[in-house]
């Protein structure tokens, strides 16, 4: 046993070589006799055979050890497991949490999983333990055998060397793995479709960052940066060289002198308060940008409320309950609309308040900047009536404190230009995310006030058009009837494709609904499997051919090596139904053929009349997003009977 692990793996061969310095050559891993004899010289024990059971395998001190009471043959299949778990391709699935360690959960399941492969009676390679252990994560286990089944192995991403794991110290082994009817385990489907969550977390990251850079422009308004402060220790070390030598020059009157001193005070303290009221200013900006902003959602929201009404206001049924809906929500959405236009009156009267408040600033500045104007020019009159009678040293003096003086202007306007700069970038992207956010809310309000709702689908379905794009009214039904009992987890992406096989294969008949907005994303040509339909609880099996009907969830994307392409994983929500959809390998791939072998076939993209892989995997990833839920209406009129969603 474990044979084909040495066979299939490069990394664990360049390993074993490493190890055993009379290993020159790669040829000793296509011979299995010498590798046997290999294995065997190397205290792995002279044969794997049906006695070996992994369940008598304990992990004790970060490795796999085995009673002595077991025999030699076990404590060898210990110490494979130990190797195995060097290689990154297989830490990389055991490790399910990758945070570089072993819980007794994981080991558990990488337990499991082999032994299930034990009782198979072959030889298990690196690909049986990796696709093992990745059905595990999905919640499933099975041997792979069908053409279509996924290439678990080439979605493993391996750790990098320098992340290679600490053992996890425990000892004993304790649970299992557990299911539950409708998909009750929980499968690992990716990044989901929604960015809702993104966006919530970089707009935080995003006024976080701005709170940063606001405070960062007052701090060079201020001089309270290194690369100003450090100018200024310079200047006023020339200022002290600069008075020093105007007192100790004789050529220098006391009046003149005192005349110097009054003036230089005069300026350091005009320039301090100007620059006192640049930065009341600047903070005065920044509340005017918040309230600008604040403004303009709520007129989005004041618009979408709008939209509302009027769609509301059109709106004619004779059904008394959708009559008493639609007044009821026009009732509601008035009154919304009421509260919407008041706030947004006291927002512009503190939007006018913050503007009249920085037009005073403005006015406070002028003046100051005129006073300090006016100190300049005193002493420029005084420098002149220096320089004309002062001793060359003091002449010297002078112009290295003014030339610091200028340093210390250039250095903090360009402080604070590369303050604005960044602030300015990220009020950019804040304004680009809130624009995002505001389209967002209006689409929720128009959803709040809507009469489409899964509890009145016949309004719903005509709304969307459903009618005129061909689904049949029953198979909607049920689709929704089915989607809204299942989970909120498994609804999270708010994506429900429905499959409507009533329909000829060469019909537009898979169409992908967005619930979340109530829209109709597009339609698609879906091919079914060769096999028979008509019988779910045989279609279930593994060799039917046959597609799976019921709700699946779209999970990974993933490269099949079988296939020669990339394809989308489905993972079955109902027991009985479709949950052997792993088992059998159906998936969502593309396909130019008019039946597959069990999968949902839809047609590529064509350019030039050539395939276009790219734009074909695009297309696939936009009309089977991961996590959406995807309903295949059944053939067999016993689903109900099965179905626990469906009555």
């Amino acid at each position: 046993m474990f044979v084909n692990f040495f066979t299939n793996n490069e990394d664990f061969q360049r390993m074993v070589m490493n190890l055993n310095p009379s290993i020159t050559d790669f040829s000793i891993f296509s011979d299995p006799d010498k590798l046997e004899e290999f294995l065997t010289e190397a205290g792995y024990g002279d044969s794997f055979g049906s006695s070996i059971d992994s369940s008598q395998l304990i992990f004790e001190d970060g490795q796999f050890v085995s009673d002595d009471s077991y025999g030699e043959d076990n404590q060898a299949f210990a110490g494979m497991f130990n190797d195995l778990l060097q290689d990154n391709t297989v830490m990389n699935i055991v490790d399910v949490d990758s945070n570089g360690s072993l819980s007794m959960e994981e080991i558990n399941a990488f337990l499991d999983a082999v032994e299930d492969l034990d009782g198979m009676n072959q030889d298990i390679s690196v690909y049986d333990v990796v696709s093992a252990l990745n059905s595990i994560q999905d919640g499933t286990f099975a041997p792979e055998e069908s053409n279509e089944t996924p290439d678990l192995e080439d979605s493993v991403v391996p750790i990098e060397e320098s992340h290679k794991p600490e053992r996890a110290k425990d000892t004993g082994r304790t649970g299992g793995r557990n299911g539950s009817k409708n998909g009750g385990s929980s499968i690992d489907i990716g990044e989901s479709s929604s960015s809702n969550a993104t966006e919530s977390v970089s707009i935080d990251q995003l006024q976080a960052d701005l709170k940063e850079a606001q405070k960062n422009v007052t701090d060079a308004q201020s001089g309270n940066t290194d690369a100003i402060k450090s100018a200024q220790e310079d200047c006023d070390a020339k200022k002290l060289a600069y008075e020093q030598a105007l007192e100790n020059d004789e050529n220098i009157s006391e009046d003149l002198l005192a005349r110097q001193q009054e003036n230089q005070a005069n300026i350091d303290s005009q320039t301090a308060v100007v620059n006192e009221v640049k930065v009341k200013i600047s903070e005065n900006e920044d509340a005017i940008t918040s309230q600008q902003a604040t403004i303009t959602s709520d007129k989005s929201d004041i618009d979408a409320i709008k939209k509302s009404i009027s769609d509301l206001k059109s709106q004619t049924s004779e059904d008394p309950a959708v009559k008493k809906d639609i007044a009821d929500k026009l009732s509601a959405a008035n009154s919304r609309l009421t509260s919407a236009e008041n706030k947004l009156k006291e927002d512009e009267a503190q939007l006018a308040a913050l503007e009249e408040t920085k037009t005073q600033l403005e006015k406070t500045l002028t003046k100051e900047e005129e006073t300090l104007a006016a100190y300049e020019t005193t002493r420029g009159e005084i420098e002149a009536e220096i320089l004309a009678n002062c001793a060359p040293e003091t002449q010297a003096a002078l112009e290295a404190f003014k030339t610091a003086e200028e340093n210390v202007k250039s250095v903090q306007e360009s402080e604070i230009a590369k303050a604005k700069q960044k602030e300015s970038e990220i009020q950019a992207k804040i304004d680009k995310l809130n624009a995002e956010i505001n389209a967002q809310n209006a689409k929720n309000i128009e959803k709040e006030f809507s009469i489409n709702s899964l509890g009145n689908p016949e309004q719903l379905y005509k709304n969307m058009g459903l009618d005129e794009k061909g689904l049949n009214y029953d198979v909607f039904l049920m689709a929704l009837e089915g989607y809204e009992n299942l989970t909120d987890e498994q609804k999270a992406t708010g994506y429900l494709g429905i499959f409507d096989t009533t329909q000829s294969s060469n019909k537009e008949r898979y169409y992908l609904l967005d619930l979340n907005n109530f829209e109709l994303v597009g339609q698609s040509v879906m091919k079914t499997g060769s096999g028979n339909m008509d019988n779910i609880k045989t279609a279930n099996k593994h060799g039917s051919h046959a597609t799976l009907s019921g709700f699946e969830q779209v999970g990974k994307e993933y490269y099949s090596n079988s296939m020669g392409k990339k394809a989308l994983r489905l993972i079955g929500l109902e027991e009985g139904i479709n949950d052997n959809a792993y088992e059998k390998g159906t998936v969502v791939h593309y396909t130019v053929n008019e039946h597959t072998w069990g999968c949902k076939g839809f047609p590529p993209v064509r350019t030039n009349g050539r395939i276009d892989k790219e734009a074909t995997y695009e297309y696939m990833r936009d009309m089977f997003p991961t996590g959406a839920i995807i309903f295949t209406y059944p053939t067999d009129d016993r689903y109900s009977e099965y179905s626990d969603l469906v009555a």
